[in-house]
C-alpha cells in the first residue's frame, strides 16, 4: 500500500449486550488515493550511498516550491499540482507519465513528491481504466528520463513499482548503479533534451558554468547557494 496516505481518521464507538454490559473500541481508518500508483526511485545527485536515502537539501533550505515545476518546456505540464506544506524528507518533484505504447503516446501525468527513502505516490483517478496497462515514464527536471521495462495495471486498490534495479527500466543502460543492489536516474540533464553532454553544442557542462557567469561567478571554482536551479545537478543547494 501507499506509505503516504491522503487522510487519517479515528473512531470510537460502543457496544451493549442485553445485560448491561459495555466495551468500548478505537479504531483507526487511513484513508489512501484511488487508482494510486506508488514508485521507488532514486535521483544519483542527491543520493547518499552510507544511507542509501536522498539528502533533502533542496528542502531543508527551503528552496522546493511548492508548486510542481514542470509546467515549461519540454514537459508543458501546466495542470498545477500543488501542496501547502512539504514534509522534511521532501527531495524534489517529480513528474510521472503514463504510456499506451513503448514510444511517445502519452495517456495521462501527474506530478509527485519524492521522498527521501525513494518514494513517491500519485493518484490517477479519472485518468486510468480498470485492467487497461500502461507503460511507465518518469522524469526529473535534472535527471535523465527513465521507462518502465514492462507495462502494469494500476487497479483501484494501487498499484507498486519498483524501479531501483536495472532490469526494471527500458533500455540498455537506462540508470547509473548507486550501490551493489540500488540503481537510480543519471544525473547532469541541465538542458533537458534527453542527451547529457559534456561538450559540442547545447552540452550540459556549458549550461552550468553560464549560470554560474549569470549569478555573478568568474572562475570554474565560484559557488552559488540558496537556489532552485537545475544546474545544481547533485541537488545540495550549491
Amino acid at each position: 500500500s501507499a506509505p503516504y496516505p491522503i487522510g487519517v481518521t479515528t473512531i470510537t464507538w460502543t457496544a451493549t449486550d442485553g445485560a448491561g454490559l459495555t466495551d468500548q473500541c478505537t479504531q483507526t481508518i487511513t484513508v489512501y488515493p484511488a487508482y494510486r500508483l506508488t514508485l521507488s526511485i532514486f535521483l544519483q545527485g542527491p543520493f547518499n550511498s552510507s544511507t542509501e536515502l536522498m539528502n533533502p537539501d533542496l528542502s531543508s533550505n527551503g528552496q522546493v516550491p511548492l508548486s510542481q515545476p514542470y509546467n515549461t518546456a519540454p514537459w508543458n505540464y501546466a495542470t498545477a499540482d500543488a501542496v501547502t506544506s512539504l514534509d522534511n524528507d521532501i527531495v524534489d518533484w517529480l513528474l510521472i507519465e503514463l504510456r499506451e505504447d513503448d514510444m511517445i503516446t502519452t495517456h495521462a501525468r501527474k506530478a509527485g513528491l519524492l521522498h527521501a527513502d525513494g518514494s513517491v505516490t500519485v493518484s490517477f483517478y479519472g485518468l486510468v481504466t480498470e485492467g487497461e496497462e500502461y507503460y511507465v515514464v518518469v522524469w526529473h527536471r535534472n535527471h535523465i528520463p527513465v521507462m518502465s521495462d514492462e507495462m502494469i495495471s494500476i487497479p483501484i486498490t494501487g498499484q507498486f513499482l519498483d524501479m531501483t534495479t536495472l532490469d526494471a527500466c527500458y533500455g540498455t543502460k537506462p540508470m547509473i548503479q548507486l550501490t551493489s543492489s540500488i540503481y537510480g536516474m543519471i544525473a547532469g540533464e541541465v538542458i533537458p533534451d534527453g542527451q547529457l553532454k559534456y561538450s559540442g553544442s547545447y552540452n550540459d557542462r556549458g549550461a552550468i558554468l553560464a549560470r554560474l557567469l549569470d549569478e555573478g561567478g568568474t572562475f570554474v571554482s565560484d559557488t552559488e547557494e540558496d537556489g532552485y536551479r537545475s544546474a545544481d545537478v547533485n541537488m545540495n543547494n550549491e
